[in-house]
């Protein structure tokens, strides 16, 4: 239950004084007034820093939670004026457990409060890159833990809150109304979540955010806008009320009409034969028209692509080229006129007397530091490719939480052919909980298989998706490519990150190993040498498919998967009369990672005793 019988949100989550944290600030409705607070279930603290009224507690037994969690929660509560709870106090559930203050340095009387809905203690407990202390764990929304039956709500932030006879939200997908529009957003950080009004967040929406929507639910206290993505349909408030036009947090306008077709007629074409070398990323890539189908590819600065031929349009100039009978279409210009918002500079194309639409049959060659060929694929790819050629296979596995729908059948062929294959993950996540469950869905995947070329996050933006929803930076980027590769370095596998140079240096800088995409002038031959830099190459996708070349041989990218032996969950201890009082190591001080003494101590002795021991037996073997 709610530990306050009324409150507004102050502050909430990752903002200000709370950044890289779940916590939220809440304060009563009276200014000024400390209000008291009570223990949501029967809690035992685990310690506690007197100089800011700050305590750790943790439900003695397993609990429900709105969102379907069933477990034990640990959760801080800080700045209580009237501190008097110690290490080892037990507090049933109903019974006062502090007070609304300002101790340590608060700005207005409240109650700062963060959880987990998982059991710690104070080893987790650390300080983030902003300098804030917070769990060492993927925190849990306030409003997914506490049921507010008897609590008045005077403001709630953005929260999804719920009472016990709500938890589900009564969703049932055969009352979705269907409805199509664009919604922008009025409001900041407001929650999507995860094929129903109460799933899992996913990431957050903020004012200006322009969301386009096929569906709208209505119920839970809120009304809804729902659309699809993959096999998954999202679900974003976009009001505090049922009722239409009560509290909105978004703005509605129709769909804009598709846009007239370009005009494109193939004898519209003028014979061009140059190269284009792109000033700017995600230039999308079109099949057979100046507004045919996106491929799913994308040019970024310094990349090259040779052409032949170029059209104006559309109110824009492309190049155009052929590859393997396929014509691709490209905008370099944001303007019909000459020279006016250029995306690219041209150069001419180096006499060889090669014809680029019809490239050498011979093998094209390869930097002596090359060890082995393969290739990269996804379900864009046909199924009857011929593995044999190749050394080694990189597979798409998923994007986000959706399994490439090739990813079995290409899995299941090489590993009847017997050639060694790793696996990429596309990127779609807006936070470090949807960024860990985009790694462990991977990992569902994987967990089975033979990885022997690596675990990969492919940290690119194909579709324009992170720019449009404002993950286009350093922080977020670098942030996904951490929590991905530290989950499956921990899981005792090889693993890195694909993009391209220039991402690497801009968005991804990263010190796990890089697989490098450099297409040069995409004429199918491996045209850098990349061995200083990154541990694979992708150097062309000419002819339909992605190639790549790998520095060193299969065993340097060998897995070594950790074997998780299944356990039987245990029953939390029977709460007792008596306080527990926890080892006096596991005191918490102002500072409370500082090494145990006693621990460093034992393994001293420990190691001095294995030396005694190492040499006795030394001494006996000689005079045996």
């Amino acid at each position: 239950m709610c530990p306050f019988t009324e409150f507004k949100v102050t502050q909430g989550e990752d903002t200000g004084t709370h950044r890289g944290t779940r916590a939220v600030d809440f304060a009563s409705g009276t200014a000024g007034y400390r209000a008291p607070y009570y223990a949501p279930a029967t809690v035992q603290c685990l310690w506690t820093v007197p100089s800011s009224g700050q305590a750790m507690w943790r439900t003695v037994n397993k609990v429900h939670c709105p969102n379907g969690y069933f477990g034990i929660v640990t959760f801080v509560t800080v700045h209580d004026d009237s501190f008097d709870a110690y290490a080892g106090l037990q507090v049933p559930q109903g019974n006062q457990l502090g007070n609304m203050g300002t101790k340590g340095y608060a700005t207005g009387v409240h109650c700062h409060l963060e959880l987990i809905q998982a059991s710690m203690s104070s080893a987790n407990w650390y300080q983030n890159g902003y300098g804030i202390w917070t769990f060492n764990g993927t925190e849990s929304y306030v409003d997914d833990t506490f049921y507010v039956d008897d609590t008045n709500i005077i403001y709630g932030g953005y929260g999804n809150w719920r009472k016990t006879g709500s938890s589900s939200s009564g969703y049932k997908e055969s009352d979705l109304i269907a409805e199509t529009g664009v919604a922008t957003m009025t409001v900041d950080s407001v929650q999507a979540r995860l094929n129903s009004p109460t799933g899992s967040v996913v990431r957050k929406y903020n004012a200006g955010d322009k969301i386009t929507y096929s569906w709208k639910w209505v119920g839970n206290g809120h009304r809804y806008i729902v659309w699809q993505e993959g096999s998954n349909k999202i679900f974003l408030a976009v009001s505090n009320s049922e009722t239409h036009g009560v509290e909105p947090w978004a703005t509605f306008a129709p769909v804009e009409e598709e846009k007239p077709s370009s005009g494109y007629d193939e004898s519209q074409l003028i014979s061009e034969h140059a190269i284009a070398t792109f000033t700017r990323d995600d230039i999308i890539i079109r099949k057979n028209a100046p507004d045919g189908e996106d491929i799913g590819k994308r040019f970024m600065a310094n990349q090259t692509q040779e052409y032949t031929e170029k059209w104006v349009g559309n109110g824009h100039r492309y190049i155009t080229w052929v590859e393997d009978g396929t014509r691709y279409f490209c905008a370099v210009s944001g303007s019909e006129t000459r020279g006016e918002d250029g995306w690219a500079t041209f150069t001419s194309v180096p006499e060889t007397g090669q014809n680029p639409e019809n490239p050498s049959d011979t093998e094209p060659s390869f930097p002596e530091s090359v060890v082995l060929k393969g290739i990269d694929v996804s379900e864009h790819n046909s199924s009857d490719i011929d593995f044999t050629q190749f050394d080694y296979v990189i597979l798409r596995a998923n994007w986000w939480t959706t399994t490439d729908q090739k990813f079995k059948e290409f899995a299941d062929k090489l590993d009847e052919l017997g050639i060694p294959y790793g696996v990429y993950c596309y990127d779609y996540c807006g936070d470090e909980e949807s960024a860990l469950e985009q790694a462990k869905y991977t990992y569902e995947l994987v967990k089975d298989r033979d990885i022997k070329m690596g675990v990969w996050m492919d940290m690119e933006d194909a579709d324009g998706w992170k720019n449009k929803n404002g993950y286009l930076n350093k922080e977020h980027c670098s942030m996904v490519c951490k929590v991905f590769c530290d989950f499956f370095k921990e899981k005792g596998y090889y693993t890195g990150v694909y993009s391209t140079k220039w991402w690497f240096e801009n968005y991804c800088p990263t010190d796990y190993p890089k697989w490098v995409a450099n297409w040069g002038t995409n004429d199918g031959t491996c045209q850098s040498d990349f061995y200083d830099y990154a541990v694979m190459h992708q150097y062309t996708s000419y002819g339909g498919l992605d190639k790549n070349v790998a520095y060193h041989d299969v065993d340097f990218f060998k897995s070594n998967p950790i074997t998780e032996e299944p356990t039987e969950p245990s029953e939390p201890d029977e709460p007792t009369d008596e306080p527990i009082t926890p080892p006096e190591e596991e005191k918490p001080s102002d500072t409370p990672n500082e090494p145990d003494k006693n621990t460093i101590a034992q393994a001293i002795a420990n190691f001095f005793k294995a030396v005694v021991e190492a040499v006795a037996n030394f001494i006996k073997s000689i005079f045996k």
